[in-house]
């Protein structure tokens, strides 16, 4: 859009030398976000995360080009602004995901980038065995080798709930995941079983909605 905008500033400018001058690229607008303002907020961020207690956020996902990659979000009181503020720390591709080498990265990039062990706080994570393992997990070798001091805050509760879902209905071999699947589907695209649900829920003095 940067192109389109331009041209329309020199449309409605009632000067019409000066606007002639203006450019602003595609390439342009990328260095400035990148080395200009992403520079500037990264080095902040750094800064603060060298000099204030913080905590972080792990957690590892697939990007668009089937990599995987470990993203980390930073949490830390600002004395500037006097708020509590959650900024993106980083992100870098790992080949394989274990406890081992994401430590070995996570190690990697704190000393890279001058930031202290002491000053981190916590770490909130999935549940998964690779990340909150209790002999062998992330957590676990971080509190260890780094930070004994490292609070407990314990993993997502969605993982939680999750984790306790799956293994409730582990013994049911799939025909309760399925069931749950057939009752939300069926009444909300098929008419029939949708009329033949609302019946049933008449005889039963219900409300007939789609579960």
């Amino acid at each position: 859009m940067a192109p389109v905008i331009v041209n329309l500033a020199r449309m409605l400018a009632e000067d019409k030398v000066a606007p002639s001058r203006m450019k602003l690229s595609r390439t342009s607008a990328q260095y400035k976000m990148v080395h200009g303002l992403g520079k500037t907020f990264s080095d902040r961020i750094l800064s603060n995360t060298g000099k204030l207690p913080f905590s972080v956020n792990l957690d590892e996902a697939t990007s668009r080009s089937d990599k995987k990659v470990l993203s980390i979000l930073v949490s830390y009181y600002s004395p500037e602004r006097k708020t509590v503020d959650v900024e993106h720390l980083g992100s870098f591709e790992i080949v394989k995901v274990t406890a081992a080498i994401l430590e070995n990265a996570l190690e990697k990039f704190f000393t890279d980038n001058d930031i202290p062990w002491s000053n981190l706080v916590s770490m909130m994570m999935d549940s998964c065995a690779v990340m909150r393992g209790s002999k062998t997990g992330l957590e676990t070798s971080v509190r260890h080798n780094h930070c004994p001091e490292l609070l407990d805050i314990d993993g997502d509760s969605c993982h939680h709930i999750h984790n306790a879902s799956k293994r409730f209905s582990s013994p049911f071999n799939g025909h309760l995941e399925q069931l749950f699947s057939d009752l939300h589907v069926d009444p909300k695209w098929a008419s029939d079983q949708r009329a033949y649900l609302q019946e049933i829920c008449e005889y039963m003095s219900i409300p007939g909605s789609t579960p």
